[in-house]
């Protein structure tokens, strides 16, 4: 099991965390298996937040793409997680990337529940739409509906694979990333790639075209 260093919210201490209930929430970990931020439900806020700390550590110091999972109360959040991974296993195989892993941690605090270390390529991070993407289908891919509730998602997909990601957004995660002025949630991520909000920032990248 691996051992994470934990962080805790402002004006709460280790014992006073509650616990994630209600939705999945996200965090994420450095190389050094540290958490970076508290956990978060929101996968536009969270890429968001990797945003403003990767100008600050720089994308190409992170060696892999680490997301936290938890839901303390699913008590199938595994079973729900390894689901998805078999669906993000296909996306990966589509893409040539590596496999994702998933693996319980400790460290946290124990009112949070279980909480899983889902691990996949660097790539996964090369640009806020990749993350945003990685972040949906890790929370969503388990569930028996997904591809008929999100039409978009997979049009999309298909699209990443047949004009290649990495010709779409550039082989150099560090040229992906830049500060957008006055960032909030959502302005990074896989909606606001849809709605071209990023075009102006990133001059470089490809966007799809109306319903991709």
């Amino acid at each position: 099991m691996i051992k994470i260093k934990s962080i805790i919210a402002p004006g709460a201490s280790y014992d006073q965390t509650p616990p994630l209930n209600g939705t999945i929430r996200f965090s994420l970990v450095g190389d050094e298996c540290d958490q970076l931020m508290v956990f978060n439900h929101c996968r536009e806020s969270t890429t968001t937040y990797l945003a403003q700390k990767l100008v600050t550590i720089k994308s190409g110091e992170l060696t892999k793409t680490r997301v936290l999972i938890g839901r303390t109360d699913q008590p199938d959040l595994e079973s729900h997680l390894q689901q998805s991974l078999e669906q993000i296993h296909l996306v990966e195989k589509s893409f040539g990337l590596i496999k994702s892993t998933i693996e319980e941690v400790e460290g946290l605090p124990p009112q949070q529940g279980k909480i899983f270390l889902i691990e996949g390529s660097k790539r996964w991070h090369l640009s806020s739409p990749m993350f945003s993407l990685y972040l949906l289908l890790i929370r969503d891919a388990g569930y028996p509906n997904f591809i008929a509730s999100h039409p978009d998602v997979t049009k999309m997909i298909e699209w990443l694979k047949e004009e290649k990601y990495w010709k779409i957004f550039g082989k150099d995660s560090l040229t992906n990333w830049q500060p957008i002025l006055a960032p909030v949630g959502g302005t990074y991520g896989l909606q606001a790639f849809l709605n071209k909000y990023h075009a102006n920032f990133f001059p470089h990248w490809k966007f799809p075209s109306t319903g991709v």
